[in-house]
């Protein structure tokens, strides 16, 4: 896959509402980096996800020192939140970011022992796009694993990489963009992305 399509694939990392200030100051981070610099105040996060990502060592790190960005924003993480999706703003990253150094790629949930690492992006093909592009991943086998593929970035995901952001509703899309004046960003209302 050249660097040109790789553009066009958007990457997509979910956060709540009241982290959103952090992202603005500070870009994405691991969230073993956003912990320590005590930016967390509202998780969405599962803990025991978290511990599971934290005993998973990628590359001589634990996958906590990656930030994750996923390549379908409407997954079974998302669907756990369901209770507090109106609070969940999509930042949407552009994928040319899979070509950095030292960024790998899954095919599935990184924490999960059936998934796969790539580094070289010529194998962006072996994910199961089918599964990741469908309305719903229960319609394929091990689609609940496969929905989380991601991209791990090992460091920060700069703030003015992110190229768009999403809210379910209208009252949150504002607040979105009363948070982020006087930066000028795209934030739109998708109620499909979310459940």
């Amino acid at each position: 896959m050249m660097q040109a399509d790789l553009a066009e694939i958007p990457l997509y990392y979910m956060v709540h509402f009241d982290n959103l200030q952090s992202i603005r100051d500070h870009g994405i981070l691991p969230r073993n980096r956003s912990v320590e610099m005590g930016l967390v105040t509202s998780d969405i996060a599962d803990r025991d996800v978290i511990s599971r990502r934290a005993m998973k060592v990628v590359f001589g790190k634990p996958l906590t020192d990656y930030a994750p960005l996923y390549f379908n924003p409407k997954n079974p993480m998302l669907s756990s939140r369901r209770s507090v999706q109106d609070e969940i703003v999509i930042l949407c990253v552009g994928g040319e970011i899979i070509s950095e150094a030292d960024v790998m790629f899954t095919d599935g949930n990184a924490a999960n022992s059936a998934t796969r690492y790539f580094r070289r992006t010529e194998d962006i093909g072996k994910l199961n796009w089918e599964c990741l592009r469908a309305e719903r991943w229960t319609d394929h086998p091990d689609g609940q694993r496969q929905r989380m593929a991601e991209v791990l970035v090992p460091g920060t995901v700069p703030f003015d990489r992110i190229r768009r952001m999403f809210t379910r509703t209208r009252s949150l899309q504002d607040r979105v963009r009363t948070a982020m004046a006087p930066i000028s960003i795209d934030v739109t209302v998708e109620p499909r992305w979310y459940f």
